[in-house]
């Protein structure tokens, strides 16, 4: 059973929560938190070999890879509504491989257990070294929570376990109340679902937990198409706005196949490579307004390059840059913040990055949207 307990070792005491109480210091994971001061070295956590942890830095250590208890987690449940920024620092604290194997940490935070908006790797060790750091910090922002909703803080042992010491801190702040003007449509790519929405009950990267409602532009049989009149990711609210998709030398819209079962990652607009090229448009909105648009990419899990993707927005071009939808962290979306032009539109082109292809999903347009004016209406200015 999970255990609470302290010690007190040669310099420091220590407040301990481990899998359980049986040994002196607990078993794997561990989260262990110094009461009395700054660690340079001690009998228990920080002694020869161990890196000192900093004032109110947690020392942890997970368990093997796979194991039902792996990763110590700090979770917490933030207390109102809003808009919140998290943020999580790791230190690798082990000041050597343990038999050359060691391959430090993979520090992630969660939201609600299961969507992961950044993780990143924090290692000293030889596996590494050439492209990590031994201390790293991840960042999750734009995040729509409720009362009650959970952040985590893992710590991953990756593959190996063996000198995965790590320090770690992790903060929280509401960086605002959520707009009322602030909305979100969603759009997806697909051949599920009936009447104007896709089947998939994803949540966006931004909105709501419930906001998970996408509007369905089937594109697949002909070179261009369009999804008009779009609804809100609440699934009721009518909006305005359009999204078109064009492939640009004229064929058919190419179709790849993704992740059997996961609806929203089923099947995805394919291109075969740098010079395949698609040109999308968000139309209807207001005029000269800054938008939020996210830009989805997965392929599948069994290829290292994912989504493979290339997007250009308003003049910049990125590839995939952020985590989200799978749960150990991949990249699989590009966030652009950009300019509706003088007629209410967004355009852009996607590409596969290189010969492998590339995949696209769907968007997620967040920002002021204008009032839906129903088809057929009449205006008459006298």
């Amino acid at each position: 059973m999970p255990a609470y307990k302290t010690l007190q070792g040669t310099s420091l005491g220590w407040w301990v929560h481990s899998a359980s109480g049986t040994q002196e210091n607990g078993n794997l994971p561990r989260i262990a938190l110094a009461t009395n001061g700054i660690a340079s070295g001690d009998s228990y956590y920080v002694g020869a070999g161990i890196l000192g942890t900093f004032p109110y830095e947690f020392f942890v250590h997970p368990n093997a890879k796979g194991v039902q208890s792996s990763c110590p987690t700090l979770r917490a449940v933030v207390p109102a509504d809003g808009l919140y920024h998290a943020r999580a620092y790791g230190r690798d604290l082990s000041q050597y491989d343990l038999n050359g194997d060691g391959d430090g940490i993979r520090l992630g935070i969660s939201v609600g257990g299961r969507l992961v908006p950044d993780l990143v790797v924090v290692s000293r060790d030889s596996k590494n070294r050439a492209s990590e750091h031994y201390e790293s910090v991840a960042n999750g922002d734009r995040l729509w929570l409720k009362a009650g909703d959970t952040l985590e803080f893992v710590v991953d042992p990756y593959d190996v376990y063996n000198g995965d010491s790590t320090g770690l801190t992790a903060c929280y702040a509401k960086e605002g109340d959520a707009d009322a003007n602030r909305r979100v449509v969603n759009v997806h790519f697909t051949e599920s679902g009936n009447g104007k929405l896709s089947a998939t009950g994803q949540r966006p990267r931004e909105g709501w937990a419930d906001w998970n409602k996408w509007n369905a532009l089937r594109p697949f049989g002909v070179s261009s198409a369009t999804c008009r009149n779009c609804v809100e990711a609440d699934g009721t609210t009518p909006r305005n706005v359009t999204v078109s998709l064009t492939r640009d030398s004229g064929a058919t819209i190419a179709k790849g196949t993704g992740l059997a079962g996961t609806l929203f990652l089923e099947s995805f607009v394919a291109s075969s490579g740098t010079d395949d090229t698609y040109t999308f448009t968000v139309g209807n909105l207001k005029k000269n307004e800054p938008y939020t648009l996210y830009l989805y990419s997965v392929k599948n899990f069994s290829t290292d390059d994912l989504g493979n993707a290339t997007f250009t927005v308003g003049g910049a071009t990125k590839g995939l840059e952020g985590a989200w939808i799978l749960g150990d962290g991949q990249k699989v979306l590009t966030r652009f913040d950009v300019t509706s032009d003088a007629n209410g539109t967004i355009t852009g082109t996607f590409a596969a990055a290189d010969a492998n292809g590339g995949a696209f999903n769907g968007l997620t347009l967040v920002g002021a949207l204008p009032a839906y004016v129903p088809t057929g209406t009449m205006v008459i200015v006298r």
